[in-house]
C-alpha cells in the first residue's frame, strides 16, 4: 500500500494511504497547492503536477523562499522495503548463524508485509513453520506491486521455493537415515537452501538501490553479524 506525507499550515504530516490523501482533497482540507511526497517523487511535489490527484487546474510552480524551505523527506521515509541486506553478508549471517539466519529472513519479510499491508498475521509463526508457508512468501515477494513499479522482480519463485522445501525436508530426513553423517547432509542441505534466497534477496536489491541510491543496512542486522561473529570466536577458543 503506497503511504503519502503532506505538509499543512507548514506542518509535515503522514504516512496517510491514499484514500485518505484523496479523502481530504475532496472534503477540502486540502487543494491543489499542497505539497506532498511519496516513494517515486524525486521530492516535495504539488498536488496538481502529481498524476492520479491533479484535476487538471493549472497551477503555476511556485518559488520557494530559501528561509521557508519544506522539510525534505526524512531517512525514516526512506527505510528499505522487505529485508535489505547484501549477498556477501546473507552468505555470512547462515554461516555464523549454523543455517537460523534463513529463519530471521523469513520473519523479518512476514513482519514488514504485516506492518506494511496491516495484515493479521503472526510473522514468529510463519517464520518457525516456513516449509508451509515459504511458497506463499517467495510469491507476495515476487508479485509485490511496490517492488514492481522501481524494479519488477522476476526470478522463478514456485521453483526456487519448490527445491528450497524439498533441501530442508531432504536434508532432515537424510540426516535421520544416515545417523553416522547426520551432521554434514544437515549443514549441506540447510546452507544449500540459502543459494535459493539469493535471487529474491537481488530482486529486493535492485528495487531498494533504484529506490535510494544507498540504502542502509539494518542496525539490527549489524549487531547480529557481530553478535554471531563473537559467539562463534568464543565456541571456537572454548573447543578443546
Amino acid at each position: 500500500m503506497q503511504q503519502w506525507y503532506y505538509i499543512a499550515d507548514h506542518n509535515k504530516t503522514g504516512p496517510v494511504s491514499e484514500a485518505i490523501l484523496r479523502g481530504k482533497l475532496d472534503a477540502g482540507e486540502l487543494d491543489q497547492r499542497t505539497w506532498v511526497w511519496t516513494d517515486g517523487l524525486p521530492g516535495w511535489t504539488l498536488v496538481s503536477h502529481v498524476d492520479g490527484l491533479s484535476d487538471g487546474t493549472p497551477i503555476a510552480w511556485p518559488a520557494v523562499d530559501p528561509a521557508d524551505r519544506l522539510p525534505e523527506p526524512t531517512l525514516e521515509m526512506r527505510e528499505p522495503w522487505f529485508l535489505h541486506i547484501g549477498i556477501a553478508n546473507l552468505f555470512l549471517m547462515e554461516l555464523l548463524s549454523g543455517g537460523g539466519f534463513q529463519l530471521y529472513w523469513c520473519y523479518r519479510n512476514w513482519r514488514y508485509l504485516r506492518d506494511r499491508d496491516r495484515e493479521p498475521m503472526t510473522p514468529f509463526w510463519r517464520a518457525c513453520l516456513n516449509v508451509f508457508w515459504m511458497h506463499a512468501l517467495f510469491r507476495r515477494i515476487r508479485r509485490d506491486q511496490q517492488l514492481g513499479r522501481t524494479w519488477p522482480p522476476a526470478f522463478p519463485a514456485t521453483l526456487l521455493a519448490t527445491i528450497w522445501v524439498a533441501l530442508n525436508i531432504g536434508g532432515a530426513v537424510g540426516s535421520l537415515w544416515y545417523r553416522e553423517h547426520g551432521p554434514i547432509i544437515a549443514n549441506l542441505t540447510v546452507h544449500g537452501a540459502c543459494l535459493c534466497l539469493v535471487p529474491v534477496q537481488a530482486a529486493i536489491n535492485r528495487a531498494n538501490r533504484r529506490r535510494s541510491p544507498q540504502p542502509r543496512m539494518s542496525r539490527l542486522n549489524l549487531r547480529s553479524v557481530v553478535c554471531l561473529g563473537l559467539v562463534l570466536m568464543l565456541a571456537t577458543t572454548a573447543l578443546p
